[in-house]
């Protein structure tokens, strides 16, 4: 490590610089929040992940006041997945030794020092067997954890208040991902124990748990019952908006988004339209899954119709399309309802690799060209040259006069990248022109000129 080098800047400005240099915009908790919380249960590797990782890693190495304006930056948010990397943090996290000769002054402990950056924690387990212990006592040892993203199943004798238990007791965003690998049925919960985690944690924001609530026969709903801090709920099971249902109209007056993340019978969920004209008087974002045929995607149609109707004005409707024909269903919803302005559309996790293809950049080009709102996002970091090398396939969806938009159209990726406008149908496309691609998914095409 080389010498001190004493910056001319104020430290607050050199850390935003470091911040901006390994920024990894592949990261971002929206895509759990309104859109699929299953079948991103598998990590894999961005390219923007390993180049912010290894940023990190050139920042810290370079001399030691830039480690020590780094440090915080590398272990803000921890991806692993491996016990092998689980135990060596923990190691990292407990070293006295490390915290004894880094002269930072403010660690209150021996070894808090690197504890206390951590605010992210994402935890993607290949081996199952001991990873509610490894992620509860990792949760022990992170004061400052805000936001936890964990990937597991329960074996036979776990219980999931081993987790909710250890939770810090300032974290707000809480996503249990179901592990696609597993194959033992996750569990029941009472509703007193869906409650606890309520309130023994009140700055909880986001909550996403894979678990059925068993209600009792006797059920007494508690009068008082207030979490004034959740803002977004994921609904996995119909049990636990019928769970939910049951509480009394204030309990949560900062409610913004809901996400219906489980299927739907073919009529409009009766809890959900009670939870929802019950709690979400300030709702302004919903997101549910949708199906590739209109008559069994009917039932979101209906809910649209019902929400613009008496329920509140909602502003964005985000869905996930495992194909892009599935937004059919959207033609039979009378009138397009008027305020909602943005539509978010989630994709179909990667096939292979953790990148896209060829084939899943046509669905997503067939997907933007809805001439419906006034924003279209993606939800997910779009890589811009590699979405501008299928430019061609909007201007064709946009070929047809029942395509073409009233009001200009917005598209951007989930970290407000500008990937489109549209305006009277013409599009506008921005980045690379359309240049022939090789593939076995599209044929070449050749004088394709964009509207800049």
């Amino acid at each position: 490590m080389g010498e001190p080098f004493a910056p001319h800047l104020p430290l607050e400005i050199c850390l935003q610089i470091f911040r901006s240099a390994t920024e990894d915009r592949s990261s971002s908790l929206e895509r759990f929040k309104l859109g699929p919380n299953e079948g991103y249960s598998h990590w894999e590797e961005t390219k923007e992940y390993k180049d912010s990782l290894a940023t990190k890693l050139a920042l810290v190495k370079t001399c030691r006041d830039w480690n020590r304006f780094a440090t915080p930056l590398l272990y803000e948010h921890i991806t692993l997945s491996t016990v092998q990397q689980c135990e060596l943090l923990l190691q990292n996290l407990t070293c006295k030794t490390y915290s004894q000769t880094s002269g930072i002054a403010g660690a209150s402990s021996d070894y808090d020092y690197l504890s206390r950056f951590v605010s992210r924690l994402d935890l993607y387990w290949s081996d199952q067997e001991r990873a509610l212990e490894l992620t509860a006592r990792l949760c022990s040892f992170l004061p400052e954890l805000h936001a936890l993203v964990v990937s597991l199943v329960l074996r036979n004798g776990d219980e999931p208040s081993t987790l909710f238990n250890a939770l810090p007791p300032h974290v707000h965003h809480l996503f249990w991902l179901r592990n696609g690998s597993g194959s033992i049925r996750d569990p029941e919960i009472p509703l007193s124990s869906f409650l606890s985690l309520l309130s023994d944690n009140p700055e909880l924001g986001s909550i996403s748990i894979p678990f059925e609530i068993k209600l009792p026969r006797d059920i007494q709903v508690p009068p008082n019952f207030r979490c004034p801090s959740v803002q977004t709920f994921v609904f996995r099971h119909a049990t636990q908006v019928a769970a939910m249902s049951l509480l009394p109209k204030n309990a949560f007056p900062s409610l913004h988004f809901v996400n219906a993340n489980y299927s739907f019978s073919e009529t409009p969920s009766s809890p959900l339209l009670e939870f929802l004209s019950t709690h979400a008087t300030k709702l302004s974002a919903l997101g549910f899954n949708a199906g590739g045929d209109h008559r069994t995607s009917s039932p979101y149609g209906q809910l649209l119709r019902h929400l613009t109707g008496d329920g509140p004005p909602i502003a964005e409707v985000h869905v996930q399309l495992p194909n892009p024909t599935d937004f059919v269903w959207f033609q039979y919803v009378p009138g397009r309802p008027a305020c909602v302005t943005t539509i978010g559309v989630h994709l179909a996790p990667p096939l292979r690799g953790g990148s896209r293809d060829c084939r899943e950049a046509i669905n997503m080009h067939m997907a933007v060209a809805l001439p419906w709102t006034k924003t279209i996002r993606v939800m997910e970091a779009v890589d811009l040259d590699f979405y501008g090398c299928h430019n061609c396939i909007t201007q064709d969806q946009l070929a047809s006069p029942a395509r073409w938009a009233r009001n200009p159209i917005h598209v951007e990726d989930i970290n407000g990248l500008a990937l489109a406008d549209f305006s009277s149908g013409l599009s506008a496309l921005r980045g690379v022109s359309c240049r022939p691609v090789t593939c076995s998914c599209i044929p070449p095409r050749k004088d394709v000129s964009i509207v800049r």
